[in-house]
């Protein structure tokens, strides 16, 4: 790809992105410069094109009948070489959440399509909603590559409480085969959705470094939308109000915690007087003590407390505490 960005159009939807493949992906964007041309010929130019097209779905279709878990995992790379012309590069990535099914529905269709929208371009990106698909006659591998860019978006709506932060960083320690995250953030106002992905041949800086570039972006630019998406060759993120991938495959901490029920305050009883605790055991021939155990009760009349404390007299008293003074009998 060449070196200077060229941006391309923000392209504004009416609906939202299906969760789901229908019979024909929802197309988003393209990138597919005509080169200036290679001979004075120009129907020899665009056969030269059309062939590398043609070669390139060749060598795709052949991977794929021996690579099956390239759409396992969305991803696949691959070369078309002819004795006579220079070798020609492409790959294809699918959203991380999308099922080997509809993986393979849109690469097929995207083949086809990239034909049409395409014709005499020998480098091309072609965007739907559920996978790209990519063909250069230059190497396009493990290669960080910002240098263009797209973006979609719809309706207008304040959104807050993204940590975009931490579904970078998922995407960005996947492995080689997939790098791809999503969170479900919880505000005080709605619930938010959001989403990274990297084409796996990067190394986990590049694609930390190509996402920390697309969320910038992102939000720089599309930040007060209910839905946006925002593209480079290497990377995509995006974010919504609603589902715009399978929430099946969201992070485990993707949803609130559940917390267990809470228990009702203890019912206290009414306030009582603190416990009368017993005297020490006395003498059986004191008549006053005599009375005194004779009482069933834990608590003593006061008139028995009066004769065994000298009816209350300081010099019975030895101290107290937080419940009143204490008397020696």
């Amino acid at each position: 790809m060449a070196a200077s960005r060229v941006p391309l159009p923000l392209y504004t939807f009416c609906l939202s992105p299906s969760t789901t493949v229908a019979a024909e992906p929802q197309f988003l964007d393209k990138l597919c410069p005509v080169d200036p041309p290679s001979t004075k010929d120009h129907s020899v130019d665009h056969q030269l094109t059309t062939t590398l097209h043609s070669d390139l779905s060749s060598a795709l279709f052949s991977g794929l009948s021996t690579n099956p878990t390239a759409l396992t995992n969305g991803f696949y790379s691959f070369t078309a070489r002819r004795p006579t012309r220079d070798a020609s590069y492409g790959l294809f990535l699918c959203r991380g959440d999308l099922s080997p099914a509809d993986c393979s529905d849109c690469i097929v269709f995207a083949t086809k399509d990239v034909a049409t929208r395409c014709p005499g371009s020998k480098q091309v990106i072609i965007w739907y909603d559920e996978c790209m698909l990519r063909y250069s006659n230059v190497s396009i591998f493990g290669t960080l590559d910002v240098s263009y860019h797209s973006g979609s978006t719809n309706g207008a709506i304040l959104i807050e409480d993204l940590d975009f932060p931490s579904v970078s960083r998922g995407a960005s320690n996947g492995d080689s085969s997939k790098k791809f995250a999503t969170k479900e953030n919880f505000s005080m106002i709605r619930k938010l959705y959001s989403l990274a992905q990297c084409t796996p041949d990067l190394s986990a800086s590049n694609c930390s470094n190509c996402l920390s570039q697309c969320t910038d972006n992102l939000f720089s630019n599309y930040g007060g939308y209910s839905y946006a998406m925002y593209r480079f060759p290497s990377c995509n993120a995006g974010f919504a109000t609603s589902p715009f991938y399978s929430t099946s495959t969201a992070s485990p901490h993707s949803s609130p915690p559940v917390l267990p029920p809470r228990s009702p305050p203890p019912v206290l009883p009414p306030h009582s007087p603190p416990p009368v605790l017993p005297l020490p055991h006395p003498p059986t021939s004191n008549p006053v003590w005599t009375e005194i155990t004779s009482v069933k009760s834990l608590q003593y009349d006061l008139g028995v407390i009066q004769a065994a404390t000298n009816n209350l007299s300081d010099e019975n008293k030895i101290g107290g505490d937080g419940f009143g003074p204490l008397y020696k009998v």
